[in-house]
């Protein structure tokens, strides 16, 4: 299954947008705009306003825009996948610890929105694992216990978790100049968040992203 750019305008779009997604020569009536990389562009799809980016301030808005798509607070990392897809992703696409902690993300969240469909599938998808690698069933087994415990402190997982990843790009795609710059784009995009996750009543959504605001306050 092909998978959609998570910066692309029209998966953005759809889910979720801010201001910094509109054109703002249309007077504000949230007009989306499309991302160009190659040649360093946005452009309004109605009113066709063009601006162009340097390399460096370029790099700094792809990699909070590509941080907060991603690594949405209240989203599944395995959006929509089926339990043969999120099995495909181990060793293929993510390393044994980052498919581990992107299903304690998933199935912890699961449990916040008691989602069971999507918990079933991720041990569905994890028991996979154990049959197609010959692994040992019990730390897995083990895994899910703790998952299913009747102890908050596995939900400040959640949070810790986007955090962890948003940052380890942002680090990436920055330079150590542009580095505080490019965090507080990222916490204001956050905060766009909050404030929309508020007015739509999706009170996990509100409240992993506060924790996460949290965390990036803390270390910067």
């Amino acid at each position: 299954m092909e998978q959609k750019d998570p910066t692309s305008e029209e998966w953005t779009y759809n889910l979720w947008t801010d201001n910094r997604d509109w054109c703002t020569k249309c007077k504000n009536k949230n007009n989306k705009l499309t991302f160009h990389d190659q040649t360093k562009t946005t452009t309004c799809t109605q009113c066709n306003h063009t601006q162009t980016y340097d390399e460096k301030d370029w790099k700094i808005l792809q990699a909070k825009r590509y941080a907060i798509y991603q690594y949405m607070p209240g989203k599944y990392f395995f959006n929509n996948q089926t339990t043969e897809e999120i099995f495909s992703k181990y060793l293929r696409t993510h390393n044994h610890n980052d498919w581990s902690s992107w299903v304690i993300h998933d199935y912890v969240l699961a449990r916040m929105k008691d989602d069971k469909p999507v918990q079933d599938k991720l041990r569905d998808a994890s028991k996979l694992i154990v049959e197609k690698m010959n692994y040992d069933a019990k730390p897995w087994q083990t895994l899910f216990e703790k998952m299913d415990a009747q102890d908050t402190e596995i939900f400040h997982q959640i949070p810790q978790i986007i955090y962890e990843y948003a940052e380890k790009h942002i680090h990436t795609a920055t330079t150590k100049e542009n580095l505080t710059d490019t965090i507080r784009g990222y916490l204001s995009k956050l905060s766009s968040l909050y404030c929309y996750n508020r007015w739509k009543g999706d009170r996990v959504a509100c409240w992993i992203t506060s924790e996460t605001i949290k965390l990036c306050n803390a270390d910067n």
